[in-house]
């Protein structure tokens, strides 16, 4: 930029050609504006699971650093499209919408001047789904049981492939065997006499082949039991006997012990279309039928959710997923994919010591933190971030832990550090 005090000059044309001189007096100044970028990020890793694609990298070191822009493509080289709008703050990232395929990533850095980077060295990653939800109503055109399934997974933010026999075809061993490593959900809706094919002896086979793979099953519907009562899924993969239905008892206490149960009770909408269950060994009784809940008795074992962990892993629901209140439904799917599913990669990544998500630990987190603590200032996001001593809490002790570590040769705070992660 050229600030004078004035200027003069002349233009002379001849012919078709003009020529300028210009005289400049000074005092003027001149500043130059920061135009280094800075280097392309390095180590970037890609992990899928179930639909998401979580990203690590190494983080920048540049002190004018300022963020991180993630870029996808379906193709090897691209064209890439920008996934996050604004600067990511974290060398870690979790795209939520990967989808399924091959997909590209690039990373590039920017800084406080928005000088971006180079892109980082691209990575391929396939991306999986691990969840197939069946549509196994009697009758096309009646989806409810269904979709409250694919509901509550939306709302856990889980991917999904949804497969309904009147659309999309036969479910075959080969569609089963593609979710061997995942979970197949079938909610079969209540029994109907004049259909008994909606489970009957072929997709049984199906599903005791599926369960003999080692896959994992979630098995609801509304009187379906008793028709599946002595069933060879239901005596020898299953381990059940069917007690009786409409019990009119909606509230279901958790089994203390049982992975999926244990501290968590539910409530159902109401008391029809239930059945009740006795878990024969080595099946558990996660949710027993609470016998105070309503005007029924109960007759065998109470059980309203049972879970068997062999080879393979199922999850009974001994009434529509649908009859759980809104409120309960995903608390009780986050519960059986937690169990069922291997962990998804870490989901809310951070540095411990780094309370004001800089991507750095400096005297910035300090002042940061006391802020927070005396001043009314902005929380750390995670707060786990502004926990540098890993002690659970967030006091004047982790303030005091940052300086003397940045100033005293003290100890760095414990993992995640100094790389984003979870604890």
């Amino acid at each position: 930029m050229i600030s004078a005090v004035a200027w003069f000059g002349e233009t002379t044309v001849s012919a078709d050609l003009a020529t300028s001189t210009m005289v400049f007096e000074g005092p003027y100044s001149a500043t130059a504006g920061d135009v280094v970028a800075p280097s392309a990020p390095t180590g970037v890793v890609a992990v899928s699971a179930n639909g998401t694609v979580t990203l690590s990298w190494d983080a920048n070191q540049e002190p004018d650093w300022s963020g991180y822009f993630i870029h996808r493509s379906e193709v090897a080289g691209g064209p890439y499209n920008l996934v996050n709008p604004l600067p990511h703050l974290q060398n870690v990232f979790v795209d939520t919408e990967a989808g399924v395929g091959e997909l590209y990533y690039v990373i590039t850095a920017i800084d406080a001047s928005d000088n971006e980077s180079l892109p980082s060295v691209e990575v391929m990653v396939e991306s999986t789904i691990d969840i197939l939800v069946i549509n196994g109503y009697f009758e096309a055109g009646n989806t409810g049981y269904h979709s409250s399934y694919l509901d509550v997974l939306d709302g856990l933010g889980l991917g999904y492939q949804a497969w309904d026999p009147f659309l999309d075809g036969p479910v075959t061993t080969e569609l089963l065997a593609e979710f061997t490593n995942g979970v197949v959900m079938w909610p079969i809706g209540y029994f109907h006499t004049g259909f008994p094919d909606q489970l009957g002896p072929a997709r049984q086979a199906l599903l005791m082949e599926y369960l003999q793979s080692g896959g994992s099953l979630v098995l609801s519907g509304a009187y379906a039991t008793a028709f599946l009562d002595s069933t060879a899924l239901f005596t020898n993969y299953l381990f059940l006997q069917h007690e009786q239905w409409d019990m009119d008892l909606p509230g279901l206490l958790g089994e203390p012990g049982n992975t999926v149960g244990d501290g968590l009770d539910l409530q159902l909408s109401n008391g029809f279309y239930q059945s009740e269950l006795t878990a024969l060994p080595p099946a558990q009784k996660a949710f027993s039928y609470d016998p105070l809940s309503g005007a029924g008795t109960l007759q065998g074992g109470g059980a309203a959710v049972v879970t068997v962990d062999e080879t393979y892993k199922a999850a009974v629901l001994a009434f529509p997923l649908s009859s759980v209140v809104a409120g309960d439904r995903s608390l009780l799917m986050a519960r059986i994919l937690e169990w069922m599913l291997p962990p998804n990669p870490c989901a809310d990544p951070f540095i411990r010591g780094d309370s004001n998500s800089s991507g750095a630990v400096d005297i910035a987190d300090v002042i940061f933190l006391l802020d927070y603590l005396f001043s009314s200032g902005g929380t750390p996001s995670p707060e786990e971030a502004g926990d540098a001593n890993a002690d659970g809490a967030l006091d004047i002790s982790d303030a005091i832990y940052l300086l003397v570590f940045l100033f005293d040769s003290g100890a760095p705070p414990a993992a995640p550090y100094p790389d984003a992660g979870c604890p």
